[in-house]
């Protein structure tokens, strides 16, 4: 599966993640990085992983993952292929999820609208709080999957969009 994250600091990482089995190889230009996710740690969203001979701890929350104790924010990951994975799933190009749970207050594009990289995609409420979620990327939008009023949960896809 080819993969571009943007980190909340404009950093753009782009390579290729190959799964076989528990191990996961990722490639990004020369580095090749290889994991092995040996289960789940004593905390929530805890995975512990093995680089080299080494046992690290993955968190995921929210938009961070954190290895081993060091936050590291993700902005977006955009799937950019079509792959069929494990028990013939096949993964959405350019997933939006939700960052938190909460209400759709608005919904600021359209079905087969082009979208640039930043622009507002719709918005969210929460604890008397909006968030605009922003396109991670350059494309079209595929399909909106959320409706005004509508609650959703942390990591529920909002919107595909096709990468250009």
């Amino acid at each position: 599966m080819k993969y571009k994250i943007v980190t909340d600091a404009g950093e753009v990482i782009e390579g290729e993640a190959q799964f076989k089995g528990s191990k996961i190889v990722f490639l990004s230009g020369e580095e090749r990085v290889e994991l092995e996710v040996l289960g789940r740690g004593s905390k929530e969203g805890e995975f512990l992983v093995k680089v080299g001979e080494e046992i690290h701890s993955v968190e995921v929350d929210g938009d961070f993952l954190v290895f081993d104790g060091e936050p590291f924010r993700v902005e977006s990951v955009v799937e950019l292929s079509e792959e069929i994975g494990e028990g013939g799933m096949g993964a959405e190009i350019g997933k939006v999820t939700s960052p938190l749970q909460g209400r759709v207050s608005q919904i600021h594009v359209k079905e087969s609208e082009r979208v640039t990289r930043g622009q507002p995609l719709l918005s969210l409420e929460a604890m008397k709080s909006e968030t605009v979620i922003s396109s991670p990327v350059n494309g079209v939008v595929k399909r909106i999957l959320v409706r005004r009023g509508q609650g959703v949960k942390r990591g529920e896809t909002l919107v595909t969009i096709e990468p250009e």
